[in-house]
């Protein structure tokens, strides 16, 4: 079964009431932001470019082409946005933890009693961080192959990977991301360290987080 039909039974396009563009709900919400900074410039960037995707001229009038465009931009909105949730998270962690740090050191407990609950905390801390670097990975995977630019050889592997598993093909005009899509291009995704940094920096950009 296709993408499509997984989804739900193929339709014509403008009958498909179930997918609705929602990139303009994430990106009202961005604007929103007071703040400005280079890593929360990139993110608006990467939604106006999926908000603006288009088909490859001989598919524009395709409608299932057209629904599947859709599916997959809603798509890309979850996963951002699944990547702010857990960034949020992640950073409210962090300084969660550094406030009950303090809390203890000025409640007197003993250094057993503090390091079993900063144990407790970091565990937790730990257990956000992987969230938010497996939703950054998977974002970055999918917008990456779905959407951005690569070769004409690795296009056709990717098609064909696709074909293989029995996947809508999507014949988008495909765009160039800034960075590594939602992070600068100095920032290592295999890098804990440089995912906390880049992560604190948006939180701090943004005031609303989506």
């Amino acid at each position: 079964m296709s993408t499509l039909d997984s989804i739900q039974q193929y339709q014509p396009f403008g009958e498909m009431g179930n997918v609705k563009p929602v990139l303009e709900k994430l990106h009202a919400a961005l604007e929103r932001t007071k703040k400005e900074s280079p890593v929360l410039s990139q993110v608006k960037e990467v939604v106006q470019l999926l908000q603006a995707l288009k088909l490859e001229q001989e598919y524009e009038e395709d409608p299932r082409q057209r629904a599947l465009l859709q599916i997959s931009k809603n798509q890309a909105e979850t996963l951002i946005s699944r990547v702010l949730d857990d960034l949020q998270d992640y950073v409210e962690r962090i300084n969660a933890m550094e406030r009950h740090i303090k809390m203890l050191q000025f409640r007197g407990l003993s250094g057993r009693d503090i390091a079993e609950r900063i144990a407790d905390l970091d565990d937790l801390r730990r257990n956000a961080h992987n969230a938010l670097i497996a939703s950054l990975h998977a974002a970055t995977r999918f917008l990456s192959t779905t959407f951005g630019e690569m070769s004409e050889n690795r296009k056709e592997e990717w098609e064909d990977e696709q074909e293989e598993l029995d996947q809508e093909v999507l014949h988008v005009q495909r765009v160039d991301f800034p960075g590594k899509v939602l992070v600068p291009s100095h920032v290592d995704l295999q890098d804990r360290k440089q995912i906390t940094a880049w992560a604190v920096d948006l939180y701090n950009a943004m005031t609303e987080i989506v």
